[in-house]
């Protein structure tokens, strides 16, 4: 099983853009040195990351991959009634959104937002929301742009919310639930 994960994290990293090559180390590194089974999660994050960072552009190749990554956590992790509620919460909506108004957000962005919010629930997805949002609102108002590549942003978010969501998100309403 290590060896069919470590193909598909090499898969990944051939898919990126050979522009900046420091990127192919750095992913080699995150294969060999993380924690399975969230190696191949990282790997395929990290090259979300910066695929849509210079390109913002992402092809349907990276669903398939992507796909199989799900497959393995859903058979460790997968929580059935969190998984719906965070895909009636942020799944449907981005897709009804992705229908009504095509050129606010990009089919790759509503295919991987459906994709996170099922296997990692609405807890952690409600943080790794919450963290892209506010980076992104960040990067608009810093460098003063109009269009944002949300896949960078939400990877970031999602990377934050699969090792430390819950921690978080029960910060929050502690938090919440102390200020009322």
């Amino acid at each position: 099983m290590k060896v069919l994960l470590l193909c598909t994290g090499f898969y990944f990293m051939h898919k990126l853009p050979k522009k900046i090559p420091i990127v192919s180390y750095l992913v080699y590194f995150i294969l060999i040195f993380h924690p399975y089974p969230y190696n191949v999660l990282s790997c395929l994050l990290f090259c979300i990351f910066f695929q849509d960072l210079q390109t913002m552009f992402i092809s349907w190749k990276w669903v398939f991959p992507s796909l199989f990554v799900a497959i393995l956590f859903l058979s460790q992790y997968w929580n059935l009634s969190s998984s719906l509620i965070a895909l009636l919460s942020y799944g449907l909506p981005i897709f009804i959104l992705f229908i009504l108004k095509k050129d606010w957000i990009g089919s790759a962005d509503v295919c991987f937002i459906l994709y996170f919010s099922i296997l990692l629930g609405y807890q952690r997805m409600s943080v790794a929301i919450l963290l892209a949002t506010v980076s992104a609102l960040s990067f608009c108002i810093l460098f003063q742009k109009r269009e944002v590549p949300f896949l960078c942003f939400l990877s970031v978010g999602i990377y934050i919310s699969c090792f430390t969501g819950y921690r978080i998100w029960y910060g929050i309403m502690n938090f919440l639930l102390g200020v009322m």
